[in-house]
């Protein structure tokens, strides 16, 4: 099941277009997934928009109806390992950001995610510091790269 919260956006996944940054929870435990979606809502700025999907299939599904600019995503979710939906969101949607949390860490875990997430949290984690980590990644910008001629 998926919990969609309105947003006011163009189609565009530069947060210098939006009025709100929209923001897809990947959570498998509904508790967590809502707490997290509350606080984004009520984040002192309200700039962000959330929707909530409990596993990663109803992720790749909602991805390509909306335009987000950041995606948050629990390690275990049924079916498919966090790691490998932000994979499959990274090559399908590469200017997404992406932050990767997980109660059940290991050094491993973290060397994965530094590779191919822009964060990546342990549970438990406070939630002044995901407010910062999300705000900080929607407003910063990606880098245009420089091509030399050869």
């Amino acid at each position: 099941m998926t919990d969609v919260l309105p947003a006011n956006l163009t189609d565009n996944r530069s947060m210098t277009t939006v009025d709100k940054a929209r923001i897809l929870i990947v959570e498998d435990e509904r508790t967590i997934a809502l707490t997290l979606a509350q606080a984004f809502r009520r984040a002192p700025d309200n700039r962000l928009s959330v929707d909530v999907c409990y596993t990663a299939s109803e992720a790749l599904a909602l991805l390509p109806t909306q335009t987000f600019q950041l995606v948050l995503c629990d390690l275990r979710l049924p079916g498919m390992s966090g790691l490998e939906l932000i994979a499959q969101i990274r090559h399908t949607y590469p200017t997404t950001r992406t932050i990767l949390m997980t109660g059940f860490g290991s050094p491993e875990i973290e060397a994965k995610a530094k590779v191919l997430t822009d964060a990546y949290l342990a549970k438990p984690f406070e939630m002044a510091d995901m407010l910062k980590i999300v705000q900080e990644l929607i407003l910063k910008p990606f880098p245009i790269p420089v091509i030399k001629p050869s």
